[in-house]
């Protein structure tokens, strides 16, 4: 699928092989106790000015609803999470650090409608920088 993308009046961007992930922001958020989830991570990365590839990975996150804050682990790269307190704690941010790379990691919490507005997932975006790799992309992970 293409993504037509107007930048200006006479300018469009078509992005292909773009993934993207949508959900309900959830509305009951526990303020106590914790969750594990876990799911898939789907993007684009490039090495070195190289040939643009599609990537794919586990994702997974071990959230306290207590503390607000959030580990993960993936390979070398791990993260912590803290909510933002500007959203009622649905979206939260952090970042991934691993060797020389950094992932910026905005979260949120999501729902579905037979969960009533309950947290049953989370999703959102990432992208990857460092000396020579870029990546991008999205994640989506169900409460375990």
């Amino acid at each position: 699928m293409a993504r037509a993308i107007t930048n200006g009046p006479h300018q469009m961007d078509i992005i292909t092989q773009a993934p993207w992930v949508a959900g309900q922001i959830a509305t009951q958020l526990p303020n106590t106790g914790s969750a594990s989830f876990s799911g898939a991570m789907y993007g684009q990365a490039q090495n070195a000015g190289g040939p643009i590839r599609n990537v794919g990975g586990s994702y997974g996150m071990n959230y306290s609803w207590q503390t607000g804050l959030g580990s993960s682990k993936r390979r070398s790269i791990t993260g912590t999470t803290a909510a933002d307190g500007r959203h009622g704690r649905a979206n939260f941010a952090g970042a991934f650090v691993g060797g020389n790379r950094i992932a910026p990691l905005p979260v949120r919490s999501t729902t579905s409608p037979a969960a009533g507005g309950a947290v049953v997932g989370q999703s959102g975006t990432f992208g990857i920088g460092g000396p020579g790799y870029v990546a991008s992309g999205v994640f989506a992970g169900a409460k375990q």
